[in-house]
């Protein structure tokens, strides 16, 4: 079975914990970018989850980290939604699939 880890607000961290993740909670976005980075170094878990409120100082790592395991993703926050979260789902199922599922064109 796959390693999966969420790194966010502990709360949020609860539902995920349900669904067998492992939960390393964060308070803001600096102490999540260390998580998720001695994640990657462990290199224990195959995917990492976060929400977008700590996104922006992630951005570059998890470009970075895109052709690699532990895959990282980002998921929109149920807190605050600032639309980054549903770009970083459309960049990956683009990727994975071929087409863009959220295109509005016909």
């Amino acid at each position: 079975m796959h390693k999966l880890a969420f790194v966010g607000e502990e709360r949020i961290g609860t539902l995920f914990k349900s669904f067998g993740f492992d939960v390393f909670a964060a308070s803001d976005s600096n102490e999540a970018a260390k998580q998720i980075a001695d994640i990657v170094k462990k290199k224990k878990f195959n995917i990492v989850v976060t929400t977008e409120d700590f996104a922006d100082e992630l951005k570059e790592f998890v470009e970075e980290q895109r052709k690699e395991l532990p895959i990282v993703f980002v998921l929109p926050s149920p807190i605050e939604y600032k639309g980054t979260g549903i770009e970083w789902i459309r960049y990956s199922v683009e990727r994975a699939i071929g087409i863009d599922i959220f295109s509005k064109k016909e």
